[in-house]
């Protein structure tokens, strides 16, 4: 999955936003679902 638009010579020179947002938004999903797992162990640690 190339994220960039490239010129004949391979240089970059602009970006297919619209290829980020798929693998972004499962990024967040999962960073979202770990945040709230270690919120849930750091509860559970406080309460003891």
């Amino acid at each position: 999955m190339l994220a960039v638009n490239l010129n004949e010579d391979g240089s970059a020179y602009g970006m297919k936003y619209e290829r980020l947002v798929v693998p972004l938004t499962k990024a967040v999903q999962e960073l979202s679902a770990e945040v709230d797992a270690l919120k849930a162990k750091v509860a559970a640690l406080e309460g003891s």
